[in-house]
């Protein structure tokens, strides 16, 4: 049995007229009987857009992270061109439901906690930092910052 278009079908290739079958071909189906092109099935995931990027972002465990930057860069008022390495933990923090967690949510859905930025679960964080850092600015003076970059990370 041979379909076509103009046979009953649609600009879309799906059936105008099928009665009584038990199922109604597909559009895979419809070229390969019309002896159109085979065209590659459709992925069953397709391309993740910015917003499946985020999602899967938020799901990767705490990790400790680095980067390497200008001492400029890190935004602390200090003018140098010499570079450090900054270690950051980054991640998400999936736990156990601790009796503080559901505690606290019931507390804010009764209301009791108003307009406060309260999070009813741990963060990744910084557990332990590096050694100071130290370094000459522009003006050839001579500074050290402490706990400046994450040696360890954990959830807080």
């Amino acid at each position: 049995m041979e379909l076509c278009p103009g046979e009953g079908l649609d600009s879309w290739g799906r059936s105008r007229t099928w009665k009584g079958a038990k199922e109604k071909p597909t559009q895979v189906r419809l070229r390969k009987y019309c002896g159109w092109p085979e065209i590659p099935p459709l992925p069953l995931f397709p391309k993740a857009g910015n917003r499946m990027k985020r999602a899967r972002a938020r799901h990767k465990p705490c990790a400790l992270k680095e980067l390497e930057v200008t001492v400029s860069e890190l935004g602390l008022g200090y003018e140098s061109d010499e570079t450090v390495l900054f270690r950051y933990c980054s991640g998400t923090c999936e736990t156990a439901v601790r009796n503080y967690d559901m505690s606290l949510k019931n507390m804010r859905l009764k209301k009791k906690i108003k307009k406060e930025k309260v999070r009813a679960r741990p963060c990744c964080r910084p557990l332990s930092y590096d050694d100071d850092v130290s370094f000459l600015d522009a003006r050839n003076h001579y500074h050290t910052v402490n706990e400046l970059s994450a040696k360890e990370c954990g959830c807080v």
